[in-house]
């Protein structure tokens, strides 16, 4: 599953690993669209951040929820730098991330921290759909950040493998 083109996706990954991907070999398939969320703690009085107020969360020039009106309570980013979120977010925001990024291996964990640490705040996709989910709050934003999802296979996959990518395109929400 990927959430972006695969030609980007690979493009990223083999500009930190030459020739790991071979786009050539596969095959992708466009299977839905969702967006990019902020969650925070459920606790955490925020309800709206600003394209601004996102960069400087992000990059690590607010490092207390005070900074926003909210609780003094240090910032904990939580990230998962493999993910197409952590790209495209960086790209909008036109920012680095903060070097205090807390680094996670998938969003599972991103919710679970999120969910626990009232000053934590981090990205997931309204594609996943984690049990953890009820214990996040999503903040309003300006910031709109679309997602295409799409299944990528080999080319010479097994005709079963095929099958399921074509029943997954054909249900897709568009």
């Amino acid at each position: 599953m990927l959430a972006e083109p695969l030609e980007t996706a690979a493009a990223s990954v083999n500009q930190k690993q030459p020739g790991t991907v071979r786009p050539a070999d596969l095959v992708s398939t466009h299977v839905g669209n969702a967006y990019v969320q902020f969650i925070i703690h459920p606790t955490n009085p925020t309800q709206r951040l600003s394209k601004a107020q996102l960069a400087g969360l992000f990059s690590g020039k607010i490092k207390n929820w005070s900074e926003l009106g909210g609780a003094n309570l240090p910032v904990l980013l939580i990230g998962e730098p493999t993910s197409s979120p952590h790209r495209i977010i960086a790209d909008a925001l036109a920012i680095s991330y903060s070097s205090d990024l807390r680094v996670v291996q998938n969003t599972n964990q991103t919710a679970v921290i999120v969910a626990q640490a009232p000053g934590a705040l981090s990205y997931i996709s309204t594609a996943h759909d984690l049990p953890e989910r009820a214990k996040l709050k999503v903040v309003d934003t300006e910031l709109k950040l679309p997602l295409a999802l799409y299944l990528a296979f080999q080319k010479d996959a097994p005709v079963e493998v095929k099958k399921v990518v074509e029943v997954a395109a054909s249900i897709a929400v568009h």
